[in-house]
Parts: structure tokens; C-alpha cells; sequence
């Protein structure tokens, strides 16, 4: 038998090219990896799958590496429990002690999502676009008001930032703000501190129930704050720094409501605190503001860094009009530099921009108020320690002609009650919601409906985000016959607090009698499931 051997020069070329080919499979495989890392902190969901995919489709190495960066494609995407099966596999086939314990931090982070929402429900908006998981119960009244409000959201920030988010984008409320905390980096304190009680991140909306605060907040508002979030961190591809995207956030939260630009102003406590901080000079700086507004010391800082930088992308739009928040994005995903956008988009240098920002804000009309007549708008959580909301009033005596109003309107002697709220007015004039809903409580037990509704008129003016000065309004409209704008206020006042369930069961009476039975129905049903 003859045997032929292979020359060795052939022997040692094709060891060569395989090690060249591996060299390269894995060069290739370590670059798609790194892509789609990026693509996952940038919420480039499809990116991110079709990177993994090209590895897998190649053979070019799926090891605990790429199991951990699908684990992570899966969490992103809102599918913990697959996320938490395929990084329990990356940990099995961790390479190091430092890789595993990459693998287990997200593992801790998936554990505690899916220990919150194991038992939630999950509903789909009408048009698709949006999974809102949701604790069941109570909160589940908030479903189509949150359909609403997205849904509107996403067709106008469609026209203003230029993009629409893959669907579905997902949303999850949490009933404390404790739970917020165990599924984010905030803590407790930060979230109470600062009055963070909404986030988008790990590409979701993530907010907490307004069942969670004594009166409610403005919930809606938020929600479509943070959908913007969203919006904003996929056009950009995650290049727009805090300060430009807490400006665009505050400054679209109400579009979804409609084109009117009234609607984007600014509430009165707002530009209060502006005013002093431009007065006091002490503003919060753009750096200040990074990383996180959440990390602020206090609600007034916040609120205050907020009012500002609304004010930066007001300023930007008196200079290019409608259009600009799109072309702003565009320039950011392209450069990403703030500075160099802002330069491209104006056409100053950045210190002339931010020193003609500041002049601008010398020019606006300051609203300012009496300090002993203003009422103090901050969230307070359910288990904060109690307190009466009379010491918000600055003037003692004030706050005792307002408790002796209490005390005789609880023996149902409302004149009376109303003649020392009308004293206390005197005093503090006729902004301060406390005073003003106790004033038109009493007037609409006594029939003097129009007066009440003169009265909450004057402070919602001032405090649009007070819950029963909304529905009181709504009620003394009634009474007088103007349907169709006590609707108006009883919804206002359901995007604060749902869970009054006054709103509804006057909303169920104006649906019924304007033949909107399914929405009769849908109110019926939330007054009962809010206890009245």
C-alpha cells in the first residue's frame, strides 16, 4: 500500500489560516457583542437583536458572553422571565469570577422586577403602542386614562422630536414609592426628597401609583414626562445630556392635551420659584443637574432646576420656532456634544447662548407671590408623618379664622364658616387653595353656586395641580347647569386623584345624560371601585 504525505509548507498554511480565520470569527464576534451592548444602553432595541442575531445566524461563538447580552436584550425589552433564564445560563458558564459577578448584578436587578410585578396585569392600549402592567385593584381605574393620554402623546411628540418608538413601549406602575425604589437606583429617600416619583429607564416607563401621595399628583403629566424621556433618549441615541433632556421632558409633558400653546405654560408656583431664584441669584447649575434631577437635596431644588431648564427650551424655541426640538435631536445623535448642537442650532457660541438665556430670564415677567399668602406645592406621601396643612398659611391669625371655619362647618353651620373663611381672605387674599376650597365647600351647601365657583377660579388660576379645587369647580358648575365644563374639571381632577370617587359619580351622571353609555358605565364602575 502506498502512502502520500502532505508537504509540510501545506500543513503549516492551513494551520495558519485557521488561526487567522478564528482570529478573525473573533474579532468579528467581539465587535457585534460590543455593538450590541451599545445599542441596549441606547434602547436600539432592534439594533441590539439584529447584532445578537448576526453571531448566532455566523457561528461565530454564543458563550456565556453573548447569553448574558440576550439576557440583557430581554430585560430592555420587558421579558424578565426569559432575561432571567438566559443570565442564570451566563453565570453557570461565567469565564471569570469577574464576569460572574457582572452576570449576578443584573441577575439581582431582574429577581427584584420580577418579585414586583410577578402578579401584575397586563393591558394593551387600543392602537398597540403600549403593554401598561398594573397591580390589581384600584389602580387599574387609571388603564384608559393612561391609554389616552399615551396615545396622544405619541402622535404629537410623532411631529414635534420627528420619531415614533418601536411598540410595543412598556409601562409599569408601582403602588409605593418604596417599590419604585427596590426596581431602580433611587432610593426611598431620594425619591421622597427630591419628589422623583416617575423614571424611565431600562427602556420603560416606570411610575408610582398616585395612590401612593396623600392628595395625588398631576399623574398624567408625568406619564406622557416620561414618555418623552423615552422618545428622546431612542432619536438621540442616548446622546442629550440631563440639562437638555429634563428641558424638553418639562417643557412637552402637556402637548399630549393639545395644540394650544397655553397649554405649555408653566404653573404660577413654578415661575415663583423662578422669579426668587433669579432674584436670590441662586439658580441651579446645568452641572449641578447631572446625573439625575432625583439626586437634588429638596423638592424646591428640584422644582426650581426644573422651571429652568423649561425655560432654556421655551428661549430655543422663541429663536427657531416649531421644528427645533427634531432638528435639536438630529445634531445631538450626530455629534454628540451639547455644546456643538447648541452652536450648530443657533449660531452663538455656547457661553453667548447661556448668557443670553440668563438675560432672557431677567426679562420674562416675573410672577412672584406674597410669601405669607403662598401655599407650598409638594408631594406628600401616604406614610410621611402627618401634619395639618394649615401651617403651610405663613399669617397665624389667618390659619385660626380658617379652624374656627372648620369647626363650624363640621356642625353644618356653613354661613357661618363662610363669613370667617371670607375674614381670613382678608388677610391672605384669594389665591390660597386651602382656604379657597373650604370657602366654596360652605357656598355650595348654602346654594351660592356661582360664588363658589368664582372663588376656585381665582386659586386654580395660581395652583393648577390642586385635586379638589377641581372638584369642587366641577361640582358648583354643575349645580349651575354648565355640564360641559364640570366635566372638564371633573376629569382634571381624576388625572390627580382617581380614587375620589365624587368625579366619577357626577362624570356618570353627564355621560349618561349626553347618551355616552359605555363611559357611563366606566364611571359607575370606578366610583364603586373607589369606595362611593
Amino acid at each position: 500500500m502506498k502512502t502520500f504525505a502532505r508537504p509540510l509548507a501545506l500543513v503549516l498554511a492551513a494551520a495558519l489560516w485557521l488561526v487567522s480565520a478564528d482570529a478573525a470569527a473573533q474579532s468579528r464576534r467581539d465587535a457585534l457583542l460590543e455593538q450590541a451592548h451599545e445599542d441596549i444602553s441606547n434602547w436600539q432595541i432592534p439594533a441590539a437583536a439584529e447584532a445578537l442575531a448576526k453571531i448566532e445566524a455566523e457561528g461565530i461563538g454564543v458563550d456565556a458572553e453573548v447569553l448574558y447580552a440576550r439576557g440583557r436584550l430581554a430585560f430592555f425589552s420587558g421579558e424578565y422571565k426569559q432575561a432571567a433564564a438566559l443570565v442564570d445560563q451566563a453565570i453557570t458558564a461565567a469565564p471569570n469570577d469577574e464576569a460572574r459577578r457582572t452576570f449576578e448584578g443584573l441577575r439581582g436587578l431582574i429577581k427584584d422586577t420580577q418579585d414586583v410585578v410577578k402578579d401584575y396585569k397586563e393591558f394593551r392600549s387600543p392602537n398597540g403602542y403600549f403593554i401598561i402592567r398594573v397591580e390589581p385593584g384600584k389602580d387599574e381605574i387609571l388603564i384608559p386614562y393612561a391609554y389616552e393620554t399615551l396615545e396622544a402623546a405619541y402622535e404629537q411628540f410623532a411631529k414635534d422630536f420627528g420619531y415614533k418608538p418601536p411598540a410595543p413601549v412598556r409601562v409599569e406602575i408601582y403602588p409605593t414609592a418604596a417599590t419604585l425604589a427596590k426596581v431602580s437606583p433611587l432610593t426611598e429617600a431620594e425619591i421622597k426628597n427630591s419628589g422623583t416619583i416617575a423614571l424611565c429607564k431600562y427602556n420603560r416607563l416606570m411610575f408610582t401609583s398616585p395612590k401612593a401621595l396623600l392628595k395625588g399628583y398631576g399623574w398624567r403629566d408625568t406619564l406622557a414626562h416620561e414618555f418623552a424621556h423615552l422618545v428622546i433618549t431612542q432619536r438621540s441615541n442616548n446622546t442629550v445630556p440631563i440639562w437638555m433632556h429634563e428641558g424638553l421632558a418639562k417643557f412637552q409633558e402637556r402637548r399630549w392635551r393639545g395644540q394650544d400653546p397655553a397649554l405649555r405654560l408653566m404653573p404660577p408656583s413654578s415661575e415663583n420659584l423662578l422669579a426668587k431664584g433669579v432674584k436670590d441669584k441662586k439658580l441651579i447649575t446645568f452641572e449641578q443637574m447631572h446625573p439625575s434631577m432625583a439626586k437634588l437635596p429638596d423638592q424646591d431644588s428640584t422644582a426650581l432646576a426644573f422651571a429652568e431648564v423649561y425655560t432654556v427650551m421655551e428661549y430655543i424655541l422663541a429663536q427657531k420656532g416649531e421644528g427645533v426640538f427634531g432638528e435639536m435631536l438630529t445634531l445631538m445623535r450626530q455629534n454628540k456634544d451639547a455644546e456643538k448642537t447648541i452652536e450648530a442650532l443657533l449660531g452663538v457660541p455656547f457661553a453667548a447662548f447661556q448668557r443670553n438665556w440668563m438675560a432672557y430670564l431677567k426679562t420674562r415677567p416675573a410672577k412672584s407671590f406674597d410669601e405669607e399668602a403662598v401655599y407650598v406645592e409638594k408631594l406628600r406621601f401616604i406614610d410621611d408623618k402627618p401634619g395639618s396643612e394649615l401651617l403651610d398659611i405663613g399669617k397665624k391669625e389667618a390659619r385660626d379664622l380658617i379652624h374656627l371655619g372648620e369647626l363650624l362647618q363640621a356642625r353644618k353651620r356653613y354661613a357661618a364658616a363662610a363669613i370667617e373663611y371670607q375674614k381670613a381672605r382678608e388677610l391672605i387674599g384669594d389665591r390660597n387653595p386651602i382656604l379657597q376650597t373650604r370657602l366654596a365647600k360652605s357656598l355650595i351647601e348654602i346654594k351660592k353656586y356661582q360664588e363658589a365657583a368664582d372663588a376656585l377660579t381665582r386659586s386654580l388660576a395660581y395652583y393648577p395641580s390642586h385635586h379638589n379645587t377641581y372638584v369642587l369647580l366641577g361640582e358648583a358648575l354643575y349645580r349651575l347647569g354648565r355640564k360641559e365644563e364640570a366635566e372638564v374639571h371633573f376629569v382634571e381632577a381624576i388625572g390627580i386623584n382617581p380614587y375620589d370617587p365624587k368625579p366619577h359619580r357626577f362624570l356618570s351622571q353627564i355621560y349618561a345624560d349626553t347618551g355616552r353609555d359605555d363611559l357611563a358605565a366606566r364611571a359607575r364602575a370606578n366610583a364603586e371601585a373607589s369606595g362611593g
